[in-house]
């Protein structure tokens, strides 16, 4: 099925969880998951919103180049930006 819009708020952190509880906040395959496989559920001219800090951006760099990235928020002193991910179709 695809769709106009994906909303998407993950876990932050870039870790492997350890434990159960850690699965609240390691989300970096998660993240990763995401921006590889969204795309199959947008419409053509669908978008992905996700909240990201604002350091998520370096460390998730090879998987963003592959959308158009829109900042659409800032959130807690820019430490949180909301963005529009729309994908580069070819």
């Amino acid at each position: 099925e695809r769709f106009d819009a994906l909303l998407f708020n993950p876990p932050f952190h870039d870790a492997e969880p350890r434990t159960p509880d850690e699965r609240a906040w390691c989300g970096g395959e998660v993240v990763r998951r995401c921006l590889a496989r969204a795309r199959e559920h947008l419409r053509a001219h669908g978008a992905l919103y996700m909240i990201m800090p604002r350091i998520d951006q370096r460390r998730y760099e090879r998987e963003l180049s592959r959308w158009s990235l829109e900042r659409a928020a800032s959130l807690g002193c820019e430490k949180l930006r909301g963005f529009k991910l729309s994908a580069n179709w070819c």
